[in-house]
This record gives C-alpha cells, sequence and structure tokens, in this order.
C-alpha cells in the first residue's frame, strides 16, 4: 500500500518530487480537517495504514467524519509518522473554493497543487454551465485560466 492519490478535482502545479522525502504527506486547509484531495504515501507507510484500519468504523451518514476528520485527529496523534505542507498542497479551502470561479485567484502562487472543488460549483449551478474546449476560450477567472492553460499552453483569453 502506498502511492499517490489526486481527487478528479486536483490540479498540479509543480513537480511533486520534494515531498517523496516523507513517508505520508497531505496538505491542510483549516485546523478542523485534514484534507485528503492529494496523499502522497511510500509504500508499507504506517500512517496510511493507520488511516486505511479507521475505515473499518466508516459512516456512511458523515463522509467528513471517516474522512478529513478522522484523518486530522490521527495525525494529532501520530504526528512523528506523517508530514502536513501548511499551505500548499490543498488551497483554497472548502469554505472559498468560489475563489476559483468568481473574481480573481492567484492559482500561481509558489505551491505544489490546487484543489479545484468542481462538484460544489456545479451543484450550486444545478449542472446549467458545463465547461467545454470552446466556452473555456474567453471564461475570465482563474479557473479558466488553468484550463487554457492546460489545454492551450497559454492562460491568455482567446477570441
Amino acid at each position: 500500500m502506498g502511492g499517490v492519490y489526486l481527487d478528479t478535482d486536483m490540479y498540479v502545479l509543480a513537480p511533486l518530487e520534494p515531498l517523496r522525502y516523507y513517508d505520508y504527506v497531505v496538505g491542510r486547509a483549516n485546523t478542523e480537517a485534514l484534507p485528503n484531495g492529494i496523499i502522497l504515501a511510500n509504500p508499507n507507510s504506517k500512517f496510511l495504514q493507520i488511516f486505511y484500519d479507521s475505515y473499518k468504523k466508516y459512516d456512511p451518514n458523515c463522509w467528513a467524519c471517516s474522512s478529513v476528520i478522522t484523518q486530522n485527529r490521527l495525525a494529532r496523534q501520530y504526528k512523528h509518522l506523517l508530514h502536513i505542507e501548511p499551505d500548499s498542497m490543498i488551497p483554497p479551502d472548502w469554505e472559498h473554493w468560489q475563489t476559483i470561479f468568481i473574481g480573481e485567484y492567484n492559482w500561481r502562487k509558489d505551491r505544489f497543487s490546487i484543489h479545484i472543488y468542481i462538484r460544489p460549483f456545479y451543484q450550486n449551478n444545478k449542472g446549467k454551465i458545463l465547461f467545454n474546449r470552446e466556452n473555456i476560450k474567453t471564461l475570465d477567472n482563474a479557473f479558466g485560466e488553468m484550463c487554457r492553460f492546460i489545454y492551450f499552453g497559454s492562460e491568455q483569453m482567446i477570441g
């Protein structure tokens, strides 16, 4: 057991190689929860095994309880078994996900990754807005910049 886990809405901005030195790595978003949108773990990571074993008590009625809250509790208990990146792996936090889609968000800041939180965006817009190759060309927000950078090699608006 080990490797790299990425949520499908994680955007990796820089090589993760500097983090591979640690046995288990996650990013900090706030003090109550330790997100798991991106996890790096060496083979046979002790913390990963402990976290994995905690899922034997999984509560389907409280995803966060079994996931981000439990990981945070375990991190406090076994802090010697993991490394927590304070601001370079998971920003923005869950409470500020809208900043990627509204106004300006500095996604180019020195960090390893960004969590896009595309699911709450679609839920809030009730599926009315779907992104595609054409409409990202003029999408005037950080998400549009990231999409253009990935798809066209430049963050600049097109057309």
